[in-house]
């Protein structure tokens, strides 16, 4: 991000650029949040970037935020399956509620029109394939249908006990204070502080926006670009240029983005130009209906970790 100083009258921009900071593109391992730092970057006062970064989450309707945990810290592979389903509202909602019930499911985004995007951990290609089958299944299509966006975020470290106690701290509301977290671990703050910075320079733990679609001020629009490498560059500074974005890695041949628009024709002109990068092949743009954080499994692992 840029360093300048805020003036008079730009509230707007600074409220989303300090919010893009926190979200896209790529995975965010910055659990929490250092408004000092983020203050300096700009040139202006912690407090004032504080509750900018609150007025900013309201307008864009963040409902919260939450701790994913990288794949590699647990022996997993992580992706994003895009299912292309053409369900009725009650026919969508049917199939959510079973696929929140498989093993390692994490992030279901539901679609106007019917598609789904499902984010999963998994061991391996075959058990990828295993749960693709059955997500193809539940939603009435083939597996022809549907397309695995695998996302491989780089670790560096080893989690221990005390360091999946304080994700169990955190992995509800990352904002938490460190002496209260350190009361009920029986830890000094100081540790616990050395214990997230720690795994956030290990990239072991990610923070997640979970978006309220219905309290949003405009549409919240997913696209998925098949692309070159070359052309995927350029898909990703169009993608850096808008206001705030929620975009995974660039893996394989695809590039996959969360963006905001104040309606839907200011997104199908976006559309627009990243069809019209050189080396784009497709670009299938969904319309954001929910998206949803499922709890059960991710909850086990932490659970069975810091047992």
């Amino acid at each position: 991000m840029e360093v300048r100083a805020v003036l008079p009258g730009d509230s707007e921009d600074l409220d989303s650029m300090l919010l893009k900071e926190r979200t896209g593109p790529g995975f965010h391992s910055e659990v929490r949040v250092a408004y000092s730092a983020l203050a300096r970057k700009v040139g202006s006062h912690k407090e004032i970037v504080r509750l900018a970064i609150k007025r900013a989450e309201k307008s864009q309707s963040i409902r919260e935020w939450r701790v994913l945990i990288n794949p590699q810290a647990i022996g997993q592979k992580l992706g994003a399956l895009q299912v292309d389903a053409r369900l009725d509202m009650k026919e969508q909602e049917r199939a959510v509620s079973q696929i929140k019930l498989i093993e390692g499911v994490t992030l279901i985004a539901s679609y106007h029109g019917g598609p789904l995007r499902v984010v999963i951990y998994y061991e391996s290609e075959e058990s990828a394939g295993r749960k693709i089958q059955l997500i193809a299944s539940i939603c009435g299509v083939n597996e022809e249908d549907t397309t695995l966006v695998k996302v491989t975020p780089t670790f560096n470290g080893k989690l221990r006990r005390t360091d999946w106690m304080v994700v169990r701290s955190i992995s509800k509301n990352p904002r938490r204070k460190s002496a209260e977290i350190a009361s009920e671990l029986g830890l000094s703050s100081r540790t616990v502080n050395r214990l997230i910075g720690k795994m956030t320079e290990s990239r072991a733990i990610f923070l997640v926006a979970v978006i309220d679609v219905e309290r949003s001020h405009g549409v919240s629009v997913s696209f998925l670009v098949k692309c070159n490498e070359e052309a995927k560059r350029e898909v990703g500074k169009l993608v850096e240029g808008q206001r705030v974005s929620f975009a995974t890695p660039a893996t394989n041949e695809y590039y996959t983005t969360i963006l905001f628009f104040k309606n839907v024709s200011e997104a199908e002109q976006f559309k627009g130009r990243l069809d019209s990068v050189h080396g784009v092949e497709k670009v299938q743009m969904y319309i954001l209906r929910d998206h949803i954080f499922v709890d059960s499994w991710l909850d086990e692992v932490i659970q069975r970790n810091a047992a």
